[in-house]
């Protein structure tokens, strides 16, 4: 009798094990999901990639907020984990358009709340305003799409001053857009 009681108390544990890494897997966010996915089909699986994904969909994830754009933030992730295709190394979202656009032009509306209008302020104080910036190699402003508010934040994030971006620090912003994938 004790041993069948050991047995299933072992049963037990590894069925309760098993349920938690399940539970705990399903707790993942759908932005966090869809880096998974466009990892594995676009960037071969790269844990580097998928980790600098997810960390840009939490930054996209907090500029939404600050735009007041939440609600657009998770229809959009939700359709894009929903709708998923990978067709050879191409990822695709199909029916995920509207979705994408309600986000972009919510984070658009908030601008002066988030990474793309405080670039923008930033710039604005450089000699010879922005445009002299983007010509000496810095950024050229664009739309505050969700990719260009993720750009925004990179630039912001890794540039001592942004009026006189030195080749290092471009570099680093390159690599970090490079990520911006939504």
């Amino acid at each position: 009798m004790f041993r069948t009681l050991a047995h299933y108390s072992r049963l037990s544990f590894f069925a309760r094990l098993g349920a938690c890494a399940l539970l705990l897997s399903g707790c993942e966010s759908a932005a966090h999901r869809v880096c998974a996915d466009v990892t594995n089909c676009s960037h071969g699986g790269s844990d580097d990639y998928v980790t600098a994904c997810r960390d840009q969909a939490d930054d996209l994830a907090h500029e939404a907020t600050r735009s007041g754009c939440d609600a657009a933030y998770d229809a959009y992730f939700s359709c894009a984990d929903d709708h998923f295709e990978c067709t050879g190394n191409q990822s695709t979202f199909p029916g995920c358009d509207a979705a994408a656009a309600a986000i972009d032009r919510c984070i658009d509306a908030g601008r002066a709340s988030n990474a793309c209008g405080e670039l923008e302020t930033r710039l604005a104080t450089c000699p010879g305003g922005s445009a002299a910036v983007a010509t000496a190699g810095g950024p050229a402003l664009e739309p505050c799409t969700a990719n260009g508010v993720c750009s925004a934040q990179c630039y912001l994030d890794s540039l001592a001053d942004v009026c006189a971006p030195a080749p290092a620090e471009l570099a680093a912003f390159a690599d970090c857009a490079a990520h911006c994938v939504f």
